[in-house]
């Protein structure tokens, strides 16, 4: 099929993010007494409730108005709620706030500092009347928070996060929506697992996560953190080297002992320099040029702060779900070749759908919209936004794509290749910043250029590095 840089997997994602949308319609605990010292300092309403956090009891606000959040998690959480926080702490990225969550949903929040070091003055110049975080980012400034407002601490982040959420909802005053908020959130997962296969296929596909980090070493992440659970979720397998993770968080390994990621399908990703990081040198190495995965075209650069640092609902939806900007399990696992030969019903349904979604457009754009973008936690105004960049083909182009344009530019393009002396294709690198939707398109180049024998390694990194190595011709 055609329609962007990302034909050969748009398919599956939009098609499904449309069934997904219709199908869909559309807490720490502790003994200690209440913390009496903790005061609001935006005038709360004196109507007040308890929620049991890992500091205590704390007594806030039904309704807070003016909170403010000090970690990623704490974020998500609020603004899957309906929540705007009126201040947040920035993460270590260049744009600041995480860039899965859209300019609409982060615009007005003032930023209070690093995430680390939250600049408390920022802070009680805002007169939250709610302030969320953990005690493990922020437990040793929990007497300066709470003379300031009512401050709730979850024990941990990440793994935790989805009962996190439930205290994030008890304090935001917003369980009724949490609740929706967590059924539809099954409803999804249900549905990819559907996709993949039905739940053995799923279990029978074993995959890793790879993250490499700049100052430390190279983490095959395990069963026990916030991706190793949405994974988990969707049903899918993971290979025995994860049951060698320390507590269960990531199995740590240098360069030389990549090969031990190898599973049916390896997703990675990069925080901080590519070159610092040893993304550079470990993806160009033979170990990882041998690995199955890489030899079968299944590993898949993926945005580090969406898969890794967006802890939350809306952060998974978007790893579920697609638009132009997010990549989507299934589009990777479920709709290779081997998938395709084994569900022929299926795919053959998927690709109605697809049709049936492209008539639907065409009749009543703003509705379909709506639908799509819902499936995604965005406006039909923001899913239309991303859409632009689309071309929505009926199955009459598709049909005139393969036969007429793909084919015979495959058939020329490899006797292109013998001609110049590359019979067998040849290996290129691709430097691309570490953000949606850059990745996406480096993946879809990458998967485009495959088809020809040319092999693409996609590396990671900062903008500043991606712009020195331009300049440098590198």
């Amino acid at each position: 099929m055609t329609g962007s840089l990302r034909s050969r997997r748009g398919l599956a994602a939009v098609s499904f993010a449309l069934t997904t949308a219709l199908a869909l319609s559309a807490c720490g605990s502790s003994d200690s007494d209440t913390d009496s010292d903790a005061v609001s300092g935006g005038g709360a309403s004196a109507d007040t409730h308890t929620v049991s956090t890992a500091m205590g009891n704390v007594k806030v606000p039904v309704a807070p108005k003016r909170v403010v959040v000090l970690d990623t998690a704490e974020l998500d959480s609020a603004l899957t709620l309906g929540v705007k926080p009126v201040g947040a702490t920035h993460a270590d990225v260049d744009s600041g706030f995480l860039s899965y969550l859209s300019e609409d949903q982060v615009a007005g929040i003032k930023d209070v500092g690093a995430l680390m070091t939250p600049n408390l003055e920022s802070i009680a110049a805002l007169k939250p009347d709610l302030i969320l975080t953990s005690k493990i980012r922020h437990g040793d400034k929990y007497d300066e928070l709470k003379k300031i407002a009512p401050t709730v601490m979850t024990e941990n982040t990440g793994f935790t996060w989805k009962e996190n959420f439930q205290t994030h909802a008890n304090a935001l005053g917003k369980v009724p929506e949490a609740e929706k908020v967590i059924s539809d959130y099954a409803a999804h997962t249900a549905k990819v697992t559907e996709a993949l296969g039905g739940k053995e296929k799923a279990a029978a596909t074993e995959v890793n996560m790879v993250r490499f980090v700049e100052g430390a070493d190279i983490r095959i992440y395990g069963k026990q953190n916030y991706i190793g659970t949405v994974l988990a979720d969707i049903g899918l397998g993971r290979p025995a080297i994860v049951d060698k993770a320390k507590d269960g968080f990531s199995y740590d390994v240098s360069p030389e002992k990549i090969d031990l990621a190898d599973a049916d399908v390896v997703f990675h990703s990069t925080y901080g320099d590519a070159k610092k990081s040893k993304e550079t040198q470990t993806v160009g190495s033979g170990l990882w040029k041998n690995m199955a995965a890489v030899k079968n075209d299944k590993v898949f650069p993926v945005d580090d702060e969406l898969w890794i640092q967006g802890i939350g609902y809306t952060a998974a939806g978007k790893i579920l779900a697609t638009t132009i900007d997010y990549p989507m399990v299934m589009d990777t696992v479920g709709c290779d070749p081997k998938w395709l030969k084994a569900n022929t019903a299926a795919a053959k349904a998927l690709t109605q759908s697809y049709f049936d979604a492209i008539a639907m457009i065409n009749s009543d754009k703003e509705k379909s919209y709506e639908i799509m973008g819902a499936a995604v936690k965005q406006s039909g105004e923001q899913f239309g936004k991303s859409a632009a960049f689309l071309k929505w083909s009926d199955k009459e182009a598709n049909q005139k794509f393969f036969a007429s344009d793909l084919l015979p530019f495959m058939k020329e393009s490899a006797a292109i290749l013998k001609e110049a002396g590359y019979e067998n294709g040849f290996t290129l690198n691709l430097k691309t910043i570490a953000q949606t939707p850059r990745i996406d398109l480096a993946t879809a180049i990458q998967a485009t250029l495959s088809q020809i024998g040319i092999k693409v390694n996609i590396q990671q990194g900062n903008g500043s590095d991606v712009i020195a190595a331009h300049r440098a011709r590198d």
